[in-house]
């Protein structure tokens, strides 16, 4: 079932309640239909996204030069950004896990084991095709390095992967609707986690719909599946009874958020046999292989190298 939060009456009590219509809370959502359980879904936005929802998601940079307007990629409607995506995908290596000395606050409480059985169920989520970024087994018969002679000790010529790319809502939809046990919430904007008084568990969700009136959504198990900035939003506006916000002891929630910050390092000159057998198509990068991990005091990267020899400006 699918409608307007308007038209919600009151007493929503669910066995699970998702706060977030975008990729991650509608991939949930019909993950759950077999399960039978009751589930509700608050999606912020509408079916489509408008000028008067997107303005919700105006926001300041500090630095327009290193992150575009907080709006231009966040879509405040079903499906959230991947109606506007194309779908890539990089996934961490093992390294990023573990503490490194050099790198301050490293260190996750999972690892890389961890995720993988999620990474792989995400691919065929958003439809990306196998878990696999190595070019020698995903690209069987072609060239397997960016430039011969580079892969070593220092690079390795890694993949990244696109969707096709998939709106989620599109692909889910059909699902969903004629769902008789997950219900979708449109313009049901959740405004604060309500915990109980001894701070241990969700009391209930406050939300409030386009015409201001506010209702109360309960439910067994909440999933807060907003997005990085909604999410991290929504927990620090929820100071009822945590005054710093929830999940937000040790005053870190959001400190961690980095955008693809990158840019231009200089050039690289090809002999030209190199030079004219290769392809702008290709999605190859470089990146540092496991046996480098550790003995240089530098975080992870990946460099790309873009192909300005076909373009009639080049030198």
């Amino acid at each position: 079932m699918i409608a307007q939060f308007t038209v919600a009456g009151d007493g929503l009590a669910y066995d699970i309640c998702i706060v977030g219509g975008g990729t991650v809370g509608l991939a949930i959502a019909a993950a759950l239909e077999n399960a039978k359980l009751r589930v509700c879904v608050l999606e912020a936005g509408g079916r489509w996204q408008t000028n008067r929802s997107q303005e919700l998601y105006h926001g300041i940079v500090a630095d327009p030069l290193v992150h575009p307007p907080v709006q231009n990629f966040r879509i405040r409607a079903l499906g959230g950004s991947s109606r506007a995506w194309r779908g890539r995908c990089v996934p961490f290596d093992s390294i990023d896990f573990q503490k490194r000395e050099w790198v301050c606050n490293s260190g996750w409480p999972i690892t890389y084991e961890t995720l993988l059985p999620y990474y792989r169920r995400a691919h065929e989520v958003i439809e990306v095709g196998s878990y696999d970024y190595d070019p020698t087994s995903a690209l069987p018969g072609s060239r397997v390095e960016l430039f011969e002679g580079v892969d070593g000790d220092l690079f390795r010529t890694r993949l990244e992967r696109f969707s096709r790319p998939t709106n989620v809502w599109k692909r889910l939809s059909g699902l969903l609707r004629t769902s008789r046990h997950i219900h979708i919430w449109l313009n049901a904007a959740a405004t604060g986690i309500r915990l109980a008084p001894n701070g241990r568990c969700v009391h209930h969700i406050d939300c409030v719909d386009l015409k201001g009136t506010k209702r109360e959504v309960t439910a067994c198990h909440y999933i807060v599946a907003a997005g990085g900035f909604e999410t991290t939003r929504l927990l620090l506006a929820s100071i009822d009874v945590m005054p710093a916000g929830i999940g937000n002891a040790r005053d870190q929630l959001g400190r961690f958020y980095m955008a693809h910050l990158g840019g231009t390092v200089g050039a690289l000159k090809l002999p030209n046999a190199q030079q004219a057998g290769w392809r702008t198509e290709l999605s190859h990068g470089e990146s540092c292989p496991p046996s480098y991990w550790g003995r240089a005091p530098m975080g992870s990267i990946l460099s790309f190298i873009r192909n300005r020899s076909r373009t009639p400006q080049a030198d």
